[in-house]
């Protein structure tokens, strides 16, 4: 199970709503992606880089986000949803 915080719920939700105002298909495609990258997470945690002591991050192919995570106590957090652009609205 992997837990969001609020910052990285409100970025989630952002991102899902930017690319919905934009194509119905391409934010399905991103929600699917996204999706597997987190049972990807949650299957094999240590697979993933370490960016800074025990945060670890995954990309979103094909999309311009990580996911920033820590396992703490056999649980994963999810602490947040990050673009590598700025997006103009």
């Amino acid at each position: 199970m992997i837990r969001f915080s609020s910052e990285a719920a409100s970025e989630l939700e952002d991102a899902i709503d930017w690319y919905l105002s934009r194509s119905i298909r391409v934010a399905g495609r991103f929600h699917q992606t996204f999706s597997s990258v987190l049972l990807n997470i949650e299957a094999d945690p240590d697979r993933f880089a370490r960016i800074h002591l025990d945060f670890q991050f995954a990309r979103i192919i094909g999309f311009p986000f990580i996911c920033i995570f820590r396992k703490k106590l056999r649980v994963l957090h999810a602490t947040l949803i990050l673009s590598s652009v700025s997006r103009v609205t």
